[in-house]
């Protein structure tokens, strides 16, 4: 008998837990979170800021992305030199032409551990000129795999 009380004030301690939460917690501590993952490379793990994706035309995607750094992703960043030597991550706008299977880079910003803004940054490879997305490559494939039809 006193086992089953046990269990029973458990049970009826966690309803009011669980009531509490539900009327008092602010709905914000629930938010989403808008950065999603994309896909994973050798460097680090590439995430996509749902709350920005655009449909600049029939054939064009917009999209902020962020790039997170894993150890071997650090070293090269450090290597870079500059504004990435502190980078623990970057973020960069891209923009997708899903038809003729380019990306372009229009802006990048690198920011340390604590997410204080380092400034802007150059963007990777062509930078602003467009780049041909080729089979397996990143952040080109797994950008036209997710935001093209």
């Amino acid at each position: 008998m006193k086992t089953t009380s046990h269990y029973k004030r458990t049970e009826y301690g966690l309803i009011l837990i669980l009531f509490w939460v539900a009327c008092f917690v602010p709905p914000v501590a629930f938010a989403k979170d808008e950065w999603k993952i994309i896909g994973l490379s050798s460097k680090g793990t590439l995430f996509y800021n749902s709350e920005t994706v655009t449909e600049l035309s029939a054939e064009k995607r917009g999209v902020w992305t962020k790039f997170v750094s894993n150890a071997e992703g650090m070293k090269w960043l450090q290597s870079r030199g500059g504004k990435f030597a502190g980078a623990a991550y970057v973020t960069y706008y891209y923009e997708i032409n899903c038809v003729e299977r380019i990306t372009r880079c229009r802006s990048g910003y690198a920011y340390s551990r604590k997410g204080d803004s380092l400034g802007s940054i150059d963007c990777p490879g062509e930078g602003a000129e467009a780049a041909m997305i080729f089979p397996k490559s990143f952040p080109g494939e797994f950008l036209l795999q997710k935001f093209c039809p």
